[in-house]
């Protein structure tokens, strides 16, 4: 039997010391090895899904501006090339809802328009779908200022078509405006407003109403704040019960690349008909308001 001496003993254990020290090495170099490429692989799949999800916003933005022009095939699949592919299906109503809030909010002198008759596919008013209500609480924020509200209600009868006025001034800097309300219970939910004022579309003039017969068909109701100067002011309405009509109507376009999909919705708003009485001469009694 050999006998190892112990100068060979000492270069055995060495050389297992090192071929332990070499597979400590190897298996650092490989699972940094295995991070990096992880890592990549990682990388390489979140840059190809903002490339299909850039290119999927791209298409729905593209089947938006077809629905706006009014060329898109709707509920059908719509090729953009290589960006993708976008489907637009009908387009359903914004609205029907108790209460409007113009969040967006308005400079003095500017006019927000409260729809009472929506509009048909062809433009024209569809008076079978008008407001029932004769109502509404009409409520508005002090942004710095206190401001006034002018309220001017579009109508028609058999004669023709006509617009009535009040003023609600809550600063009693208007001669002949009427004062508004008391707190601001009644006021559409979600917004903080200073100011309110309960009117009764039938009530006369000096009641604080708008003078409108009940035979008459409420067309449209244009509200405009004044002393707010360029301080936007919210402006909200709330019907008390009944829904009032469409306001516009709300498109959704979805693009498809790859496996990615996004949605862009949009609210077309009913266009603001033309101001035609908002800054004519009103007397508030024998003098007549009438456009064609």
């Amino acid at each position: 039997m050999t006998r190892k001496t112990p100068d060979s003993h000492n270069k055995d254990m060495r050389a297992g010391q090192a071929l332990i020290l070499v597979l400590l090495l190897l298996s650092v170099i490989i699972t940094v090895g295995l991070a990096i490429s992880s890592r990549s692989v990682t990388e390489v799949g979140i840059s190809a899904t903002q490339e299909e999800s850039a290119r999927a916003l791209s298409a729905a933005e593209a089947g938006i501006e077809a629905a706006l022009s009014g060329t898109v095939a709707i509920g059908s699949p719509v090729s953009v090339g290589s960006t993708g592919t976008y489907i637009v299906p009908a387009s359903s109503q914004y609205g029907n809802d108790p209460e409007v809030v113009f969040s967006e909010g308005v400079r003095a002198g500017e006019a927000v328009t409260l729809f009472l008759t929506p509009y048909k596919a062809d433009g024209t008013f569809d008076t079978a779908l008008s407001y029932t209500g004769t109502k509404a609480t009409v409520c508005w924020q002090a942004t710095g200022a206190t401001p006034a509200l002018e309220a001017i209600m579009y109508y028609q009868n058999g004669s023709g078509k006509f617009a009535s006025r009040n003023v609600y001034d809550p600063g009693n800097g208007i001669p002949g405006a009427v004062n508004v309300d008391n707190g601001v219970s009644g006021c559409p939910t979600g917004q903080t407003y200073s100011y309110k004022k309960d009117i009764n579309f039938q009530a006369a003039l000096n009641a604080g109403g708008l003078g409108v017969a009940s035979s008459n068909t409420l067309l449209f109701l244009r509200l405009k704040p004044y002393y707010n100067g360029d301080n936007l002011t919210t402006i909200g309405v709330a019907s008390g019960g009944a829904d009032f009509p469409a306001q516009g109507q709300l498109m959704t376009s979805t693009g498809q690349s790859g496996q990615t999909s996004r949605r862009v919705q949009v609210i077309k708003k009913y266009p603001d008909p033309l101001p035609y009485l908002d800054n004519a001469v009103f007397s508030g009694g024998s003098l007549s308001k009438k456009f064609e």
